[in-house]
């Protein structure tokens, strides 16, 4: 049996993605049968997978056969290799670099765990977090709101 999911349409892909459930992540790497960086990760890429099985889906997407993919996710350059948590992107990383793979994999992991831990802690209530964001981008550019000021006359 394959660790390694190979969804052949970017509608098994989506599949793929929300298959894995709350708590997996799923890795994807996008690659190209005849990319020579992509050849020289891929082992050291099936090596990673058995330690994460309980944590992580991997899956592996040739960018010539699924151009849709490529264009939805932005995948400028190959091997990339982008993490997602409930179908969101958390971590992305490019390149064929070994270590940085291994570091890649593990440190989206414990992103993961650390948004579930947060969550059971504080579970978001979506009305606070949409105020929260426009207060935060109105810091960011700069807005304060007018202050209040007691009645002076």
């Amino acid at each position: 049996m394959s660790l390694m999911k190979e969804p052949e349409t970017l509608k098994a892909l989506l599949k793929a993605l929300s298959s894995a459930g709350d708590d997996k992540l799923v890795v994807v790497e996008f690659m190209h049968e005849f990319c020579y960086a992509c050849e020289k990760v891929r082992p050291h890429y099936r090596k990673l997978m058995p330690g994460y099985v309980k944590e992580a889906d991997f899956c592996r997407v040739e960018v010539q056969d699924m151009p849709g993919a490529v264009d939805r996710y932005k995948v400028e350059s190959i091997p990339t290799f982008v993490a997602f948590h409930r179908k969101r992107e958390v971590a992305r990383y490019c390149g064929y670099d070994q270590l940085e793979l291994a570091l890649f994999v593990a440190d989206a992991i414990k992103a993961k765990r650390r948004a579930l831990r947060q969550e059971k802690r504080d579970p978001v209530d979506p009305r606070k977090a949409v105020l929260g964001s426009r207060r935060r981008s109105e810091r960011a550019r700069g807005m304060r709101r007018p202050a209040i000021t007691r009645g002076t006359v």
